[in-house]
C-alpha cells in the first residue's frame, strides 16, 4: 500500500507478517469475529507438503505450521500471548 508521509508509530517500512516458505500464501489476516484475537487464513499453493513458520511481529508471535498439498488452514491467534494458537474452521468456531 502506498501512502504519503504522515506522523505515526510505525517505521517507514514494516512487515506485519513473514512466511518462510515461498509456496505458502496468507489470504487473510483479520480480527476474529468474536473480537478476542486474530485469524489467519493460509494456503499451500504448489501441491507440496510443506513445513513453514509464519512470523507475526505485529502480534509478537511465531507460528510453526505443517501443510499437506493445497491445504488451507484457518488459524486463531488469541490476544492473550500466554494462550495457545489454535487451528479452527472457516467459520472460526473453535
Amino acid at each position: 500500500m502506498v501512502e504519503t508521509y504522515h506522523a505515526g508509530d510505525l517505521p517507514p517500512v514494516y512487515e506485519g507478517l513473514r512466511v518462510t516458505a515461498d509456496n505458502i500464501s496468507v489470504g487473510a489476516f483479520k480480527r476474529a469475529e468474536d473480537g478476542d484475537g486474530y485469524v489467519l487464513r493460509v494456503v499451500e499453493t504448489m501441491g507440496q507438503p510443506t513445513q513453514t513458520t509464519v512470523e507475526a511481529p505485529v502480534l509478537g508471535r511465531s507460528l510453526p505450521l505443517s501443510f499437506g498439498p493445497m491445504e488451507i488452514k484457518t488459524i486463531f491467534v488469541p490476544d492473550d500471548p500466554a494462550a495457545p494458537v489454535q487451528e479452527t474452521n472457516f467459520t472460526e468456531w473453535r
